[in-house]
């Protein structure tokens, strides 16, 4: 994951050939990648703007790579999210993590959802 362009110059050189980068596509601008890493952009710091809340950054990128991964399921996102977020933003980090989710789907051609 690079969230800006200094940590994709930094580990970009790490990656796998065989790996996944997800990245803040209006941050960071990938380049000299082999053709076989997959790559998918999520516009986190936009949305975490609109949501009036830059704090919860974080949470949509990890909504985004639950949806573009099969690295863990969404059912066992939502427990874990609620869990690790300060008690009173459970319901502003779940709004978060579904929206960053739902473009990950978008990103995969599937229908959105946010509940």
């Amino acid at each position: 994951m690079a969230l800006s362009q200094e940590a994709f110059d930094l580990f970009a050189p790490r990656l796998r050939e065989d790996g996944t980068l997800v990245y803040e596509s209006e941050l960071v601008e990938p380049h000299d990648l082999p053709d076989t890493v997959e790559q998918f952009g999520v516009p986190a710091t936009r949305f975490a703007e609109q949501m009036r809340r830059k704090m919860v950054l974080n949470i949509i990128v990890m909504g985004f790579m639950t949806a573009v991964t099969s690295i863990v399921s969404v059912d066992a996102m939502r427990p874990a999210v609620e869990a690790s977020v300060p008690s009173g933003t459970e319901r502003l980090n779940l709004a978060a993590f579904y929206r960053g989710y739902s473009h990950g789907l978008e990103t995969l051609g599937r229908p959105s959802m946010i509940p």
